[in-house]
């Protein structure tokens, strides 16, 4: 086991979180679209994506595990990245560590970008949805039980449809 191997997943991560990327900007469209059968397909792909991170990342934690028993260091299983380089001696390994680190980070940092957008599209949608709902059926504050038909309801706001029909 190498430093190259722990490049090797890295690399692998930054293709994977690529994919997100992409799942990501189609989840995009079909928010705006409201397609909500795409938006489950998507979801299960972005499901399997994240299964095979989780795996992946496990390989990479037993790689690191056993470079730092090379070096006569005890495992850390929260030992970074950058704390790994200070360890490494030779620069190309070093060097193509770091810039795998970078290369992810910078993926990663696109990722949550575009997923913080789809976030506050979904919220938008869902406020939509509930004014929607408001308007048609009246506010949550108006009362749905059983009321005296004889007694004053002035006051009370309806909704477009009467509840009574």
């Amino acid at each position: 086991m190498s430093v190259y191997d722990i490049v090797q997943h890295l690399e692998t991560l930054d293709q994977i979180h690529f994919k997100l990327i992409e799942l990501g900007k189609q989840k995009k469209q079909i928010i705006i679209d409201n397609h909500i059968e795409e938006l489950t397909k998507i979801m299960n792909q972005e499901s399997m994506l994240l299964k095979q991170i989780t795996e992946v990342d496990s390989k990479r934690v037993k790689v690191v595990e056993n470079i730092v028993k090379q070096k006569g260091m005890q495992p850390n299983p929260n030992l970074t990245i950058t704390e790994l380089t200070r360890f490494i001696i030779d620069p190309e390994e070093k060097r193509a560590l770091k810039a795998a680190q970078n290369k992810l980070l910078k993926t990663m940092d696109e990722m949550k970008n575009l997923n913080t957008l789809n976030q506050q599209l979904i919220e938008q949608s869902l406020s939509y949805i509930n004014v929607t709902l408001e308007t048609a059926l009246g506010t949550a504050d108006d009362n749905v039980t059983y009321q005296n038909p004889l007694t004053n309801q002035h006051g009370s706001r309806k909704g477009i449809f009467d509840v009574k029909g």
